[in-house]
Formats: structure tokens, C-alpha cells, sequence
């Protein structure tokens, strides 16, 4: 698969793909690119997954038109990287450390797609100081090897700096890819597991006038009793409990008459 041969979005959404086998796909083809291309296939391929993620958070709907409505086109509210960057980290859909270590990619991955010539993660300044910025929480590695039980019977330690090998521009742009990649593809799982449902209104607007009315006097009923326990204490209403009777009579009466409206 070159670079360029990547199935689009839509055949992603509509096809049963194995994370595992693309990865290792993936991996191969990273192998052989440019740094150009490394840069562009990593953030296009995280584009896609934070787009998933928001297509899992949503309530649940026909893909395509998911996919139409809020990712596809310039007047889409989520077309752009950055849009679902911001999208899914103030959704609370992304930890703050995904949000940093995204945001650094895509600011890389722009340097490689609009500077046409003498750029590389190794010549570029902007690029280097960006790449050392990228880091995985300590808590949050997983080294490939595990070693077996020190001869005491006590657990061993496992070095959990993923660049402690190679801490060159490139790995530790590739191993975040990879990081990120193995944690939105879950994340996106785990969340669909929890779809929304579409709004529906469950109660009349006479119903909700009402409600109002029995939470404001229970409320006020409560305020009362906590007064008389501490020996008539002035205490401030909250703010929305500042009705006076007049206004709870209005209310109920709006309610009554929306109510008799409804009855043909």
C-alpha cells in the first residue's frame, strides 16, 4: 500500500477493519517514506480516528450522515484536524496529555505539508523543538518485554522512557503516533459502547412549569426547616429560589391553561 493507496474515510467507516493488521500495515509502510510522508500519513490517520471518536460521542445515526454533516465540507463544524482536536479534548473525550502531544502533530505535520523544500525532522529547528516536546506519561507506557521474576521472588522494574534507545525527532514523533493510534482506536470503541440517544422531550411545557413550581416550594420548605433548626438564623435564598407566591400562582395558572390548550 504507497503512499497515497490509504482507503478513504468512507471505506474505513463502511469496512470491518482489524486495527491490529492495519497497524502492522502501517508500520511497514512507514518504514520506507519520506520524512514528509511519515508526518502527513501519521496525522492524517489520527484526523481519522478523532473523527471516529466524535462519530462514537454523537447520538446514534446513519454514518454517512454523521460523516456528511459534521466532517465532510468546508462549512462542517469538525472538517479541519484542528477542529477535532479541540472538539474531543473539551468534550472530555481526550486526556490533557493527548491534547498536547495532538496539537504538537498537527503543527508538525503543517510545517512538512507547506514548506516545499529542506524540510526534514532533522533540519528543521521548529520541527526538532516540537518533537522534543512529545512525551508519553510515564503511567501510560507499555514496553514490548517484560523480564521474568528477579531470583528473590520480587517484581522487577521495566524501563518505561519509550526513547531511551532512539531519541531522534523522527522515533519520538512515530512512537507518539503509535501511542495515540493504540489509545483513540479504544477510546472509540469504549465510547460507542455508550451512545447517545436523540433528545426527546419528555414532559409538556405545562409539565415543566409545574415542576418548577414543586422543586422552588420543596426548596423553600427545606430553607424553612433548616432556619428553624438553627434557632431562626437568616439565611440567604439561593438565586433561583427568589420567587415570591405571586409568581408561583402565575405559573401554575400558565401551566393549567397550556394544559387545557392541549386538549382538542
Amino acid at each position: 500500500m504507497g503512499y497515497g493507496e490509504f482507503p478513504t474515510r468512507e471505506e474505513l467507516d463502511e469496512a470491518e477493519v482489524d486495527y491490529t493488521i492495519w497497524m502492522k500495515e502501517v508500520r511497514e509502510e512507514l518504514e520506507n517514506q519520506s520524512d514528509r510522508a511519515i508526518a502527513v500519513i501519521c496525522a492524517s490517520i489520527l484526523d481519522y480516528q478523532l473523527g471516529k471518536i466524535l462519530s462514537s460521542f454523537v447520538i446514534e445515526e446513519n454514518e454517512k450522515k454523521i460523516r456528511k454533516e459534521l466532517f465532510e465540507g468546508s462549512d462542517s463544524p469538525f472538517s479541519s484536524f484542528g477542529a477535532k482536536i479541540k472538539a474531543c479534548y473539551f468534550f472530555g473525550l481526550i486526556s490533557q496529555d493527548e491534547y498536547d502531544n495532538i496539537e504538537n502533530i498537527r503543527k508538525i505535520r503543517n510545517v512538512f505539508a507547506h514548506q516545499l523544500t529542506n524540510v526534514s525532522f532533522e533540519k528543521n529547528a521548529s520541527i526538532k523543538a516540537r518533537c522534543e516536546n512529545l512525551y508519553i506519561p510515564k503511567n501510560r507506557f507499555v514496553p514490548d518485554d517484560f523480564p521474568p521474576l528477579l531470583s528473590n521472588g520480587e517484581l522487577p522494574k521495566v524501563n518505561l522512557d519509550p526513547f531511551t534507545g532512539d531519541n531522534s525527532p523522527k522515533n519520538r514523533y512515530v512512537q507518539l503516533f503509535y501511542y495515540l493510534s493504540s489509545n483513540f482506536d479504544y477510546r472509540a470503541y469504549r465510547i460507542s459502547l455508550e451512545r447517545r440517544e436523540k433528545y426527546e422531550h419528555k414532559l409538556s411545557t405545562a409539565d415543566e412549569y409545574r415542576e418548577s413550581v414543586e422543586t422552588y416550594l420543596r426548596g423553600k420548605e427545606a430553607l424553612r426547616k433548616i432556619q428553624e433548626s438553627q434557632d431562626n438564623v437568616n439565611i440567604e435564598e439561593p438565586r433561583l429560589m427568589k420567587f415570591t407566591d405571586k409568581y408561583v400562582d402565575t405559573m401554575i395558572y400558565i401551566a393549567d391553561v397550556l394544559e387545557n390548550s392541549y386538549i382538542k
